[in-house]
Parts: C-alpha cells; structure tokens; sequence
C-alpha cells in the first residue's frame, strides 16, 4: 500500500461560518493527500475575500497561495499563484480558472442530495404544484423587489425569506421548501460577467422553474430549456406576462421542468471538483520557480501594514471631524 504525502494547508479571509473540512477542494485533495490544516500552511494557502489577513512573504516556508472566490469580487491585498474565480477569462492565462458558484454547490459525495451529479443528471418527473410561486431573499436589491411586486399584483407570491416576508418567517430548508412551488423568482444580487450562482441551480434541482436574472454565461453553463431567462424579455411588465400564462398550463411547465439540467445531460468537465483539484495539485507540482515571480509581495505587505497603523480610526474620526467645523467656520465668516 502507497502512502500519500503529506499537504499542509492553510485557510485565509474565509467567512466567519467557513469550515475547512466542508470545503469540495478540500475534499478533494483529502482524496490524494494526508491532509494537515494548520494556521499558516507550508504547502498551500488559501485566501478568500471576507477579511485582510495577510502572511508576510520573508522568512516564511513559501507555500503555493490560491486565491479562491465565487462572489463579484477581484483580487487584492498580494499576488496570488493561482486564481479561483468569477470572471470567464483574465489577463494571467492559465493561473485564472473561471469558478462559478453553482459549481461550488454540486455535492460530489452524497448520491442522495438534491444537487449531487447522480440526481442531477438523473430522470427529472414533472408533478403539478398548487403553489404558485416564491420570493427568499435578504439582501434588499430594488431591481428584484421590483419584479417580486410587478408579479405580485398579477397573482400572490410568497415572500419566504427576510426581505418583504408575508409567510410569518424565513424558511429551514430552502430546497426542500421552493420544491412546493411552480416558479422560484431567481435573480443575483449584481450583472457581472461569469457571475452564475446557486440562485440558479437549486431551484432547478427542487424541480422549480427559475425565473433567472443573471450573466450572460447562465445559457452556456446550464441548459437554457430548464429556466426562464429574464433578459431575454423587455421589460418587467413582458416578463411577468410570460409567467403567468406558463403557470396556466401544466404541458407548458413540465417543459421546463423535465429538460435536462446541462447540455448534453453532461456536467462540463472544467465545472467539476476534479477539474478544480487537478489544477492545485500541477501548480503545487511546479511551485519551486514561484518564489521570484512573486517578490512584489514583500512590498505590497509592507506597504499595507504601514498605510494601516499610519491612523487609527479614532484618528481618522477626529481628523474629518476638524474637517468639517473648518468648512463651517469659513462659511460663517463669509
């Protein structure tokens, strides 16, 4: 029996929920490497978006870093070897890898979850619903409350979440929940590009149609058949009109419902963990050249943790304070 090496790993700006050991990379890597996650890895960092720790680069074992996103943000703080993120392409060719967040949410574990690859790409029944449609959100976005009210005035939607809620609480379970329903208004919280998220993919895998505003790429990331493409109408008055007459006939809805989830009936492979955790493991196969490419980041540190003990933000509070009794004095002397 071949032992695995050992990988030391490190987690860094994740959010405050994060657990390591649910990560998919993780898992994945778990499948082909002793694990040990410590506070700072010697073989590998991870760094997300939710926070500014950074690990200064002199004197330090130097471990492959990976930036690691699925939100509308860019990298910051340092340079990174390789990127996880949003956007479908970048100026730093093969060290960019697009990671659209409805990938991140495919459980490659358990055959039994609604979003694992086996239910996925399984046999999808259509059953009529009595319920008509649902809205779970907690982020405010006007551009969503506003085709929520446009469908709203046409036919009750149920507000499940804690934005505009009428059901009397947020709901447990939320898959499980919009499977009751015929619609599931999906909107993202941003239009940017590449930015293709749960709010998709769950209410497909619940057999809820999802009337989806989003990127572009939706259509080629997942079958446009399977769900209802906001922008392809012109205007929210166009978009509801269209729900609405789906909604009277069940052979027009088990369309939608029943057509496969991806092209093909086949997730694309640069979508899968596999995919994700073959590109770790060929950096981290090549990281001994890593060292000189990225020295700029003994500067961009540096430069940080002077820039953030220059003021502190009581200091910065009675500087623009002064500011601002300046500005009036000089008003009243007019």
């Amino acid at each position: 029996m071949t032992s695995r090496p050992e990988l030391s790993v490190s987690f860094h700006n994740f959010e405050g929920n994060f657990t390591p050991t649910k990560s998919a990379l993780l898992r994945g890597l778990a499948e082909r490497f002793e694990l040990k996650v410590e506070v700072l890895g010697k073989d590998l960092q991870f760094f997300s978006v939710w926070g500014k720790d950074l690990i200064p680069a002199k004197n330090r074992p130097r471990a492959l870093r990976v930036w690691v996103t699925g939100e509308p943000y860019e990298p910051r703080h340092m340079i990174y070897d390789l990127h996880f993120g949003f956007l479908p392409e970048s100026l730093m060719g093969k060290r960019w890898i697009r990671y659209p967040y409805w990938s991140t949410q495919i459980d490659w574990w358990d055959p039994a979850s609604p979003l694992s690859p086996e239910r996925l790409l399984g046999e999808r029944r259509f059953s009529p619903r009595e319920k008509f449609c649902n809205f779970i959100y907690t982020n405010r976005t006007s551009f969503r409350t506003e085709f929520y009210d446009q469908l709203n005035r046409r036919r009750p939607v149920d507000s499940l979440g804690r934005v505009l809620n009428n059901t009397g609480g947020p709901c447990a379970d939320k898959i499980e929940t919009i499977g009751n329903y015929q619609f599931t208004i999906a909107f993202e919280n941003s239009l940017s590009p590449g930015y293709v998220t749960e709010k998709l993919i769950d209410p497909i895998a619940a057999g809820s149609i999802p009337i989806y505003w989003g990127a572009s790429e939706a259509k080629t990331d997942l079958n446009p058949e399977a769900f209802i493409f906001a922008r392809d109408f012109d205007s929210f008055e166009a978009l509801a009109d269209r729900v609405i007459d789906l909604s009277g006939s069940n052979e027009a809805m088990e369309r939608i419902v029943t057509a496969p989830v991806f092209h093909g009936n086949r997730i694309p492979e640069q979508y899968t963990n596999r995919y994700y955790v073959d590109r770790i493991v060929e950096a981290l196969s090549s990281s001994a050249g890593m060292p000189e490419r990225h020295t700029l980041n003994d500067v961009l540190i540096a430069d940080q943790a002077i820039y953030g003990t220059r003021r502190t933000s009581k200091q910065r509070f009675r500087q623009s304070f002064r500011k601002r009794v300046d500005k009036i004095a000089r008003l009243l002397a007019r």
